[in-house]
């Protein structure tokens, strides 16, 4: 699929507004390298993300349990990937704010 130049140019703008508000990966090496780990997981497992020529390389290590896997996206498949991850992170966002909020008001119940 092919979008033209004014909608690649929004789809930048809306990346980049995007960027201003979530928290970043460490870049190890300017727009080439990236680390990232979860809160969840601590610092044994952790991700490495590297630009390897049009492609874009991820590779998951667990050090507790001694391994790591590679996953490799050819330039094609990297905005699918950004298309579907951003998908799947808008529904867990949506989910959060659509929340209920089992107390109510604390004007209406302060106790």
């Amino acid at each position: 699929m092919t979008i033209d130049k004014e909608a690649q140019s929004k789809v930048v703008a809306a990346i980049n507004e995007l960027l201003k508000v979530l928290p970043a990966a460490q870049e190890l090496e300017p727009g080439t390298r990236f680390y990232t780990s979860s809160e969840v997981y601590g610092k044994s497992r952790y991700h490495m993300i590297d630009k390897k020529g049009d492609g874009l390389q991820i590779e998951q290590t667990n050090i507790d349990e001694q391994w790591s896997k590679r996953v490799n996206f050819t330039s094609d498949e990297i905005s699918r990937l950004l298309a579907v991850v951003a998908f799947l992170h808008v529904k867990e966002l949506e989910k959060t704010l659509n929340q209920d909020d089992s107390l109510g008001s604390l004007d209406d119940n302060p106790f």
